[in-house]
């Protein structure tokens, strides 16, 4: 289960720093699959893609100016992400619950708790978005 969760975290990992290099290089993003490496991602099974759409939350919250605390547990940082993006509890505890039980429960995760984990993340992407135009003014 450790090697399971280690090998997770590293193709979680390796996925979002390829993404970062691809936004600071536009010119190479094109050339690299429209930027985006889709048969790797389509490889990666539900728990995987739950873990993904989480960590890519944290970096995009980090850019935001709300970065995730090395002491904070999950349900820690979705407290201070609530106290940032008013009126948004409903879908941080959604992302946060659909994490934790993806990081530490055994069962195996539902394609619709991955797909409900991506609309989730898509809707916190666009508020964190609106957040920061705000708040860099």
């Amino acid at each position: 289960l450790k090697a399971f969760f280690q090998t997770t975290n590293h193709e979680v990992s390796s996925l979002i720093q390829a993404g970062l290099r691809r936004l600071r290089n536009p010119a190479a993003a094109s050339r690299d699959q429209g930027g985006w490496d889709f048969s790797r991602f389509r490889r990666m099974n539900h728990r995987q893609r739950v873990f993904f759409y989480y960590l890519a939350l944290l970096k995009r919250a980090d850019e935001a100016g709300s970065p995730r605390q090395s002491w904070q547990t999950p349900y820690e940082y979705s407290r201070t992400l609530v106290s940032r993006l008013e009126g948004e509890e409903e879908s941080v505890e959604a992302v946060t619950e659909s994490f934790v039980e993806a990081r530490y429960s055994r069962h195996e995760v539902s394609k619709e708790k991955a797909h409900q984990m991506r609309l989730n993340w898509e809707h916190l992407l666009g508020v964190l978005r609106n957040w920061q135009k705000l708040h860099r003014k």
